[in-house]
């Protein structure tokens, strides 16, 4: 795993940081895979936003 995500869209593009973080969570803390948003090139303003995935059991 390398530790980020690129994001292509047509012209668009934009990085995100991977990190795995415990989320705190009505059922106590669960594992997450957490993506950050870091960089971008031609601004595309709706991907302006990080991802989270939290594992539920």
């Amino acid at each position: 795993m390398y530790g980020y995500v690129v994001i292509y869209y047509k012209t668009y593009s934009q990085t995100y940081s991977h990190s795995q973080p415990l989320v705190n969570t009505p059922f106590g803390d669960k594992p997450s895979d957490t993506y950050t948003f870091t960089a971008h090139v031609n601004n595309p303003g709706w991907l302006d936003c990080s991802l989270q995935t939290v594992y539920m059991d």
